[in-house]
C-alpha cells in the first residue's frame, strides 16, 4: 500500500505492468470514508477479496485519514506492507501539487477527464502564477503530512521511497519495490513525463515573489 502523492502514479503503473494481471489495484478507496471504523471495513474487504494469490495494492492519501496510528495498527495486524513515498523538498512537493491540480482542470475542460499525470506524448503545463498564501498553506499542510507519514507504518513492514532517488536512478528504486513486494523486476518505460522543472523559476511566473513570501525552511533547496 503506497502512501503519498510524489511518484505514486509511476509506481502504480510499474506494479500494474510488472504483474500482468496478477494484481488488484485500488486508487484512493478510502476517500469519502470519514471514520477509522469505516476505513478499516473498506480495507479489510479489499485485502480479503478473491483471488487470494494476487497482489493487492492501493494508493492512498494521508489527508483522507482521521486516525493514521489506528489505521497503521490495523494494517500491521493484517500483515499489509506499506510503501511510504516522500519528497525531501516540501516546496517542490507543494508546487507540483498545485500544478497537477491546474493541469487536471485544463485536461477536464478539454477532454472531460481530469488527468493528474502528464502522458509522455502530451504537452506539459507551462509556467504558471501561484498564489503565495495558498502555497504557504499547502507547504505547512505537507510538512504536517510528512510527520504523520513518518509515524504511519512504524509497526509495519515498510519501504521508504524518495522522489529524488526515483528520479536519479529509477531502475534501482523500482528494483527495491519489486524485491519488497516479492515479484520479479521487469524493464519499465514510464508512461508519464516530469511535469514540473526542478528549477522552479522555470515553472512559476512569480518565482521571486514566492521565495520572498515563504519561511526559509521551505525555500532552502540545498
Amino acid at each position: 500500500m503506497p502512501f503519498g502523492r510524489v511518484g505514486s502514479n509511476l509506481l502504480m503503473d510499474y506494479v500494474y505492468q510488472s504483474l500482468k494481471g496478477r494484481s488488484i489495484c485500488g486508487n484512493q478507496i478510502l476517500t469519502g470514508a470519514k471514520s477509522l471504523a469505516s476505513q478499516i471495513k473498506i480495507l479489510g474487504e479489499f485485502y480479503d477479496q478473491e483471488p487470494t494469490g494476487h497482489h493487492k495494492i492501493t494508493k492512498e492519501s494521508l489527508g483522507a485519514m482521521p486516525d493514521t496510528i489506528g489505521l497503521s495498527n490495523f494494517l500491521a495486524e493484517k500483515g499489509v506492507a506499506v510503501i511510504r513515498m516522500f519528497r525531501r523538498s516540501v516546496l517542490k512537493t507543494a508546487v507540483s501539487q498545485i500544478r497537477a491540480e491546474e493541469y487536471a482542470e485544463i485536461s477536464r475542460a478539454k477532454t472531460g477527464t481530469a488527468m493528474w499525470g502528464v502522458d509522455k506524448n502530451a504537452e506539459p503545463l507551462g509556467p504558471i502564477e501561484i498564489n503565495p498564501e495558498r502555497l504557504q498553506e499547502l507547504c505547512m499542510f505537507i510538512e504536517h503530512q510528512n510527520q504523520l507519514l513518518g509515524q504511519m507504518g512504524e509497526a509495519n513492514n515498510t519501504l521508504d521511497i524518495y522522489y529524488e532517488d526515483l528520479s536519479q536512478d529509477m531502475a534501482k528504486e523500482l528494483y527495491r519495490v519489486a524485491t519488497f513486494m516479492a515479484f520479479e523486476s521487469s524493464t519499465y518505460t514510464p508512461r508519464f513525463r516530469k511535469a514540473t522543472n526542478d528549477d522552479l523559476s522555470r515553472s512559476i511566473v512569480n518565482y521571486e515573489e514566492i521565495l520572498a513570501s515563504l519561511p526559509k525552511r521551505f525555500t532552502d533547496l540545498g
